[in-house]
């Protein structure tokens, strides 16, 4: 069975299908545009809004070789509003799950 590959990993965040745009900017680097999936999107598709669901801070996917910064200096701004991440967990196949706090 063949290892997906980067480009297999990059549609899944397709922006044009299932992903959003993201501005991320490391540590004392340059900014730029990231692919991410979001479970507010997910939680934009529940019917129903009495499912009790809460959140403190936005979890995101993206391809860890596009945020290779993860401490909590590294910034993303989605949607205009700009996050810290709080914590990074790699999922060892080439995803990092972030969670993210207001700046």
């Amino acid at each position: 069975m063949p290892v997906e590959t980067e480009a297999d990993r990059r549609a899944f965040l397709n922006p044009a299908e299932f992903g959003r745009e993201a501005t991320y900017t490391p540590a004392g680097g340059e900014a730029r545009t990231v692919a991410v999936l979001d479970d507010w999107q997910a939680l934009d598709l529940m019917a129903d809004t009495s499912a009790g669901v809460e959140a403190d801070s936005l979890k995101i996917s993206a391809l860890a070789s596009d945020v290779p910064d993860t401490s909590r200096n590294a910034r993303l701004v989605l949607d205009g509003i700009t996050y810290r991440i709080a914590a990074a967990k790699p999922d060892g196949v080439g995803f990092v799950f972030l969670s993210l706090v207001e700046a």
